[in-house]
């Protein structure tokens, strides 16, 4: 389990230093564009880009596809990794939603290359919501098998009750 849970904080040490890099690719790009009226290269850059976040994805579901799932491991994988991917989805939302529900004052940090572009927020809300179905997905299932288990255990107990 802590090597699990090891594996998802590293993973998501990969994920914020893509969205990162994305983030500073994206504005150097923008700045480019600006400067040269090029918009050319920004295209071919942002596919590659989307294309890493898929391979980022995959090793994601390569590595924890690999381990024997329990409720525990379940939850600590969305936790691990769910909670930051919806903290960087709404980081720039948040100061506003606690004003509307009357809490003033509430000072959260917002990193500034959330902002620099939008494929922040989208990317880390395409995270969050893959890994809510996954989490909901392997709870059905570790109830499924759980139920398995149970009926097959009183299956051989019976059948030995019967030879007997």
């Amino acid at each position: 389990m802590k090597k699990q849970i090891m594996i998802c904080v590293l993973w998501d040490a990969l994920f914020i230093i893509y969205l990162y890099g994305n983030a500073q690719i994206s504005y150097s790009l923008k700045l480019y564009v600006g400067r040269t009226m090029n918009s050319y290269p920004t295209l071919w850059v942002h596919i590659f880009l989307m294309m890493l976040f898929g391979g980022i994805l995959f090793l994601l579901f390569y590595v924890s596809s690999n381990y024997q799932r329990t409720v525990k491991s379940a939850a600590a994988e969305f936790l691990a990794i769910g909670i930051p991917a919806i903290y960087l989805a709404t980081a720039y939302l948040i100061p506003m939603l606690l004003s509307i529900f009357g809490v003033d004052h509430f000072r959260v940090y917002t990193p500034m290359w959330t902002v620099y572009d939008l494929r922040v927020m989208d990317l880390s809300s395409i995270l969050f919501g893959y890994e809510l179905f996954l989490f909901i997905i392997r709870l059905i299932q570790i109830k499924r098998t759980a139920k398995l288990a149970v009926v097959e255990d009183t299956h051989e107990k019976q059948t030995e009750m019967f030879e007997k």
